[in-house]
């Protein structure tokens, strides 16, 4: 991914390499299973479902994400072994379900997101 994505529906990714930055928004869920799964470190992606019970989904073993998982509205649902998230979770409600779950928070977790000024609005 190199551009913002925008669905109607669903995100489903199902792979062993996930690379590039920028933010996928969909209007259902965003759903992401793998083995080894990463996107490269120094870039970074922000995953929103704007949905009222939009879900983020994550399924696997050794997964790193650099980035935001953001869904306000709904769920953000974590499940394996070894994943790292280098970033921030949002959402109304999270879990996690696995071992070797790590959550991460730095100063470049905003990276994915377009310049300019950020404000949080209800």
């Amino acid at each position: 991914v190199d551009t913002n994505i925008y669905v109607k529906g669903n995100i489903t990714v199902n792979a062993t390499k996930f690379t590039g930055k920028g933010i996928m928004v969909a209007t259902g869920s965003i759903y992401l299973n793998g083995y080894m799964m990463s996107n490269a470190t120094g870039s970074s992606v922000c995953m929103f479902a704007n949905k009222s019970g939009g879900q983020i989904v994550i399924n696997g073993t050794g997964i790193t994400i650099h980035g935001i998982l953001y869904a306000p509205f709904g769920s953000i649902i974590i499940n394996g072994y070894d994943i790292t998230i280098n970033g921030r979770i949002i959402a109304k409600d999270i879990t996690i379900n696995g071992t070797k779950i790590k959550i991460i928070s730095g100063a470049n977790d905003l990276a994915c997101l377009p310049g300019g000024t950020i404000v949080l609005v209800e």
